[in-house]
């Protein structure tokens, strides 16, 4: 498991792509979760789509290949 402190100093996008391991969750729920501000998560969200976030409706997701 991931040591507390070491998240904490992870870049958000990296943290929730972490959060996003365990499958979908809508914005608001990622940023309540991280503590971090829903306007922040949502520009992150969108500006990682080519690093392999998906929008699924209201949730979001990571893309994975199989």
């Amino acid at each position: 498991s991931v040591i507390p402190e070491a998240v904490e100093s992870m870049t958000l996008g990296s943290r929730i792509k972490l959060l996003l391991a365990d499958g979908k969750r809508t914005c608001p729920d990622i940023a309540h979760s991280l503590g971090a501000k829903e306007d922040m998560v949502r520009l992150t969200l969108n500006r990682g789509r080519d690093k392999g976030f998906v929008k699924l409706g209201e949730s979001w997701g990571l893309l994975t290949i199989s």
